[in-house]
């Protein structure tokens, strides 16, 4: 069960997407709270939280030693065998309001944000979020590994966001994609270095 431990805090969540720089990413080190979703442990080591959702990942990334902060996944076997804060996901539209579970959005972007908007943050900053290829690139480290590839259906992940945005308003929760570069048009856009 998720406790709400960010309870009116900002937080910012670090995705992979190909516009996320260094320098956004460092510029949020002791301003907020900060989640990276997968490789942004790399990017972002000072981050409080790490999530990533597949277990081929965290087996990968050998559970990420490296990193100190928490490290969630919806991953019942990748929990098991590296130690991980383990929450239960599921198929299902929006944003999960259940403190035992989070919706998948088939992305751990969005794991992110619905485990973010349960810890209890008031205010989310984006970056990262390019829901398309940027510069012919997926991510900012380049692709993952073959075992982790998959196509990536922007535009249905896409579609998940449009239903948690408006949840999250009438929930009281500012969301702001500071993102240099995005195919996500449903949260208002800022830059990182405005909003914090």
């Amino acid at each position: 069960m998720i406790k709400r431990e960010w309870a009116g805090e900002t937080a910012v969540i670090i995705a992979g997407g190909p516009s996320l720089t260094v320098e956004d990413a460092v510029y949020c080190q002791g301003r907020a709270r900060a989640v990276v979703v997968n490789d942004g442990y790399r990017i972002a080591p000072f981050a409080d939280l790490l999530y990533a959702g597949d277990a081929a990942w965290w087996d990968g990334h050998q559970g990420a030693p490296s990193f100190a902060g928490q490290k969630w996944t919806q991953s019942k076997v990748a929990a098991l065998r590296w130690s991980l804060r383990h929450i239960q996901s599921q198929h299902a539209y929006g944003i999960s309001d259940s403190p035992e579970r989070i919706h998948s959005g088939q992305n751990s972007g969005f794991q992110a944000l619905n485990l973010t908007y349960l810890l209890g943050a008031r205010r989310i900053l984006l970056l990262g979020f390019d829901m398309q290829p940027t510069g012919g690139s997926r991510h900012w480290f380049g692709n993952h590994p073959p075992e982790l590839h998959r196509d990536s259906n922007y535009a249905a992940w896409r579609g998940w966001f449009d239903i948690a945005a408006k949840q999250l308003v009438c929930r009281g929760v500012e969301v702001v994609n500071c993102s240099r570069e995005t195919a996500l048009t449903v949260f208002p856009r800022s830059t990182i270095q405005a909003c914090l």
